[in-house]
């Protein structure tokens, strides 16, 4: 087991029934000079207590490391999904040999589940850093830029509406996309013609869509698999709102947008 992690041992549990009447028939078959000290039986993985009110009590001993419940904060992506595989690869063994107690092998469970919400919380995250560039947390961090200036404004324009954005009339963002341009470029000469030109449909040409189709290409290079890469674009049915999947990805913009 990895050694990365600190985890406290499981907490006593109360017996089941079953194993509760076992106890207590060895208890009354047993004289009390056979006794152990502290009323304490064990049973191959487990330790059973008979406590003063007739309740048992039973830890584990198996001296396996994770079956206490684990605290992945803060730790690396890859660590914990490296110790999650390790996590499965014990449960194979205990399930197979057959000696161990049902406790540790539902310990395991719960550990293995603990990895998985783990994984899955910080896994689909998307974080615009201060300097513009994209940072992607999905099976391990990808960091990157798009190389244009006005698709990073139209993306960051989608993660601020999460109804979606009406892509036929850009107008309506023109504000919004000026004060997106300032935040990382600064107030510069040409900044309202930028925003004119990406607000701007002409010829039937949609500028929203040509910076669409370069976030797209900047997210391919990055991001291999295809399937992968198009959760983090935005999407839609012809003549609706294209829009990002805020249900699935958690998005964070920097301090001040």
């Amino acid at each position: 087991m990895s050694k990365k992690f600190k985890f406290p041992p499981i907490p006593a549990h109360r017996c089941p029934d079953s194993l509760k009447q076992e106890m207590m028939t060895r208890d009354s078959q047993m004289n009390k000079k056979d006794m152990p000290e502290a009323d304490t039986f064990t049973d191959g993985d487990i330790d059973v207590k008979s406590e003063s009110d007739g309740i048992f009590l039973i830890k584990l001993t198996d001296p396996t490391e994770g079956i206490g419940k684990i605290d992945f904060s803060g730790e690396n992506i890859n660590d914990v999904k490296s110790y999650k595989e390790e996590l499965e690869k014990e449960l194979e063994k205990a399930v197979a040999s057959g000696n161990k107690s049902g406790l540790y092998i539902e310990s395991l469970k719960d550990r293995i589940k603990e990895a998985e919400d783990h994984i899955s919380k910080t896994s689909n995250v998307l974080e615009i850093l201060a300097n513009g560039k994209i940072r992607v947390l999905e099976r391990g961090a990808v960091e990157f830029s798009i190389g244009s200036h006005k698709a990073l404004a139209l993306y960051i324009l989608y993660i601020r509406h999460t109804e979606g954005i009406n892509r036929k009339d850009p107008l309506q963002y023109r504000n919004e996309l000026k004060d997106i341009f300032k935040f990382f470029w600064g107030v510069t000469g040409d900044l309202d013609e930028k925003v004119n030109k990406l607000t701007t449909i002409s010829e039937n040409k949609n500028p929203f869509d040509t910076e669409i189709s370069k976030l797209r290409r900047a997210f391919y290079e990055k991001i291999t698999n295809k399937d992968t890469a198009e959760k983090f674009l935005p999407s839609g049915k012809r003549g609706e709102f294209r829009k990002l999947n805020h249900n699935q990805i958690r998005f964070i913009l920097p301090k001040g947008l």
